[in-house]
């Protein structure tokens, strides 16, 4: 079962996302109202994922990101001028306003699948490797995933031991 946490400054928009998830069979854990709940859920929990937007509680999602324990998937909801500042921060999934709800849910569905570290290790890689974007880095994964009939996660786990790039 996949857990969902939700972090919005705005109770609207936390009822808002935890409706459209939960229409697409995915049930929400937990909306936290501060930060200190939400660093503490993120502590007891295992590999939850949070799902957020851009501005929480007085800081950017990628500044609370910074706090957060290893592990954890993020996917933040923003408006496309908010997702240029973010091109910095490869861990943290965007999804640019609006949202369809099965598009929500897809992301959230991926960011719990298990090999997901193993493909965000393997971009980050390449992008201090090869200067690729992250979308280039994920473009490259895929392309040598589909040329070579072999899984996303396995590609990405032989760019890690050094044998899959370039």
């Amino acid at each position: 079962m996949i857990k969902v946490i939700l972090a919005f400054s705005s109770k609207d928009a936390s009822v808002k996302i935890a409706k459209a998830l939960e229409a697409s069979g995915i049930h929400v854990f937990r909306a936290c109202g501060r930060k200190s709940e939400l660093l503490s859920l993120l502590a007891d929990e295992g590999g939850p994922v949070v799902v957020a937007g851009f501005k929480v509680w007085g800081q950017t999602i990628t500044q609370l990101y910074q706090d957060f324990p290893k592990g954890v998937a993020v996917a933040a909801i923003v408006t496309p001028e908010q997702k240029c500042l973010m091109e910095d921060c490869p861990d943290i999934f965007t999804l640019t306003t609006p949202v369809l709800h099965g598009e929500l849910a897809r992301a959230v569905e991926a960011l719990a699948r298990p090999g997901r570290c193993l493909i965000r290790d393997a971009k980050k890689i390449l992008m201090e490797r090869f200067y690729m974007s992250e979308s280039q880095a994920h473009r490259y994964i895929q392309k040598r995933s589909m040329d070579a009939g072999r899984k996303i996660e396995e590609v990405a786990k032989s760019i890690i031991e050094g044998e899959g790039a370039r």
